[in-house]
């Protein structure tokens, strides 16, 4: 998937080739020099962030890396990618943008930070926006795609979604296809052209696609200044008095640009549903990729499914503490698939079994059964007539010294618009012995950042009759799901609960124990699931 036209406004709008040469393109970078203590940054030519043909690590990257990922994952002709044929240019932009997202890892940085060289993204196989455009613009370059047809541009993302408009800092790649238009190249997407030349060449009017999906939200960039490995230029906005160079030796200038946090969701849940289903039929197997894709609309985050890129449901997701109605709604959909066999009902349940451990505080409390291998330790799994606690939930510190999970006190958010103030031992007490999930997607309640203005602010929306419901405030008062939930293989900033000071095996408070466990029990209670209700 990619945008479509009606997702991202006025690209066209803006001089690409550049509008004001910058003729002193001397920058701050952000990074001490070897040996001296940050702090003491120096002054750096900021096209010294793009390589040429000259350097002989991108030409290895491109001879033996890339060429191998057309052959390998693309299914291609690396003949054609190396050709000076009618759209092989085009085909090489697309291909060099699906290799950098498939193989340089999103690195979700705390901090701002300085860029890296492309040679020091290519040996960390990591790197966030910032390095992976530097990256991708370099390979263009080196790969014979002419100097004059590529720009880095660093800028704003203005994003606009059911009546909210927010504004982030980006770095971002602008392509010139072969017909003469400037493309988006976006280095937070994740692309797979799975196409040879011939397949490339019936690509519909839109080049800078290989796919749509239709989504209620514009997006606008505007670019600040753009450079190659040639010239710096800025880029005059109506109406607007510009000092570039005055602007450019402004050190705080390089610190503003920010970074986004896509999801790895996806990539555990995918994991989740390959290993439970190892053993099932192959045309089973198969059909789990067709429930995964790149990004929730082109954009943001490199693996979702269906499930979260659809209408949002809390019960999907276990979330905003629907537990028992969430687990009705796992059932309606596995006797569904029991009596019909429709895979998309089983893979519905398969998911929202997955978030009930992965979102819920049940495995904070469960009984942990140890194994000769620690690596396969697992929770008792959940039964509703049979729950496998170890001790019972509590939120009061007092009751449960050693679990941690505190609801009086000011380790967690509220939604404010829920919790007017007071003593929350009365959120404990409200709570106590139930299995609770983070509130997400509440009023008035967006957790800052792009990827939630977007998939929590604008993408999901709670049912007007769940908002209605007597008990809904009661709900706001529990953290955010980004502060307890575990869908991730890291620790996200945003994540509260857990940390990994302690690595004991049994420690409830250790993330990789918790992410171990939850994982888990996810693998075996979806292979159990889908035992039980397979048609014979």
């Amino acid at each position: 998937m990619c945008f479509t036209e009606n997702s991202v406004k006025n690209l066209h709008k803006w001089n690409w080739d550049g509008d004001v040469i910058i003729h002193n393109p001397i920058v701050p970078s952000s990074r001490p020099a070897v040996g001296e203590a940050p702090g003491d940054e120096y002054d750096i030519d900021v096209r010294e962030f793009l390589v040429t043909e000259k350097n002989a690590l991108i030409q290895r990257v491109l001879k033996k890396d890339i060429e191998r990922f057309i052959r390998v994952e693309l299914k291609g002709r690396p003949a054609f990618f190396r050709s000076k044929k009618e759209r092989s240019f085009d085909y090489r932009a697309h291909v060099i943008l699906a290799w950098v997202s498939e193989n340089i890892a999103y690195l979700d940085r705390e901090t701002k930070d300085s860029w890296q060289f492309p040679d020091e993204t290519i040996h960390l196989k990591t790197g966030d926006c910032d390095d992976r455009a530097l990256l991708l613009a370099s390979l263009l370059i080196s790969s014979g795609v002419s100097t004059f047809n590529v720009r880095v541009a660093l800028g704003q993302v203005e994003m606009t979604g059911n009546g909210k408009t927010e504004k982030f800092d980006h770095l971002w790649v602008m392509y010139k296809s072969e017909s003469g238009h400037w493309t988006l190249l976006e280095p937070l997407v994740s692309s797979n052209p799975d196409m040879d030349r011939e397949a490339f060449a019936k690509l519909p009017g839109s080049e800078d696609c290989f796919g749509s999906q239709d989504v209620e939200i514009a997006t606008e960039y505007v670019p600040h200044y753009m450079f190659n490995d040639c010239h710096l230029w800025g880029v005059l906005i109506p109406g607007k008095q510009q000092n570039f160079q005055k602007e450019l030796i402004n050190r705080k200038n390089r610190s503003k640009w920010s970074r986004f946090n896509p999801k790895f969701a996806g990539e555990v849940h995918r994991g989740i549903l390959r290993a439970a289903l190892n053993e099932a039929p192959a045309d089973v197997q198969k059909a789990i990729d067709r429930y995964f894709s790149r990004a929730i609309f082109g954009f943001i985050g490199p693996i979702v499914d269906d499930f979260d890129r659809g209408k949002y449901n809390p019960m999907i997701h276990f979330d905003n503490c629907f537990i028992t109605e969430s687990w009705d709604l796992v059932n309606q959909h596995l006797t569904k698939f029991k009596n019909e066999g429709n895979l998309d009902d089983f893979f519905c349940a398969a998911h929202s079994i997955a978030d009930f451990y992965a979102h819920t505080s049940y495995v904070h409390f469960a009984k942990i059964v140890q194994q000769p291998d620690e690596k396969n330790d697992y929770p008792l799994l959940f039964d509703p007539k049979n729950p496998g606690f170890d001790r019972v939930p509590s939120y009061y510190p007092a009751q449960s010294p050693a679990v941690g999970f505190d609801l009086t006190g000011n380790q967690f958010t509220v939604n404010k618009k829920y919790w007017k103030g007071g003593d929350k031992s009365a959120i404990a007490k409200y709570w106590d012995g139930k299995i609770i999930s983070g509130r997400y997607a509440q009023p008035d309640d967006t957790w800052a950042g792009l990827e939630s203005f977007v998939t929590e602010g604008i993408l999901s929306v709670i049912p007007k009759e769940l908002l209605s419901s007597p008990d809904f405030d009661k709900r706001g008062w529990t953290p955010h799901h980004n502060e307890i939930a575990v869908d991730n293989q890291k620790i996200p900033a945003s994540h509260v609960l857990y940390n990994n000071a302690n690595n004991d095996r049994l420690n409830r408070e250790n993330f990789k124990n918790q992410l171990k466990w939850r994982t888990n029990a996810a693998i075996e209670h979806v292979r159990k699931a889908y035992n039980e209700n397979r048609k014979p």
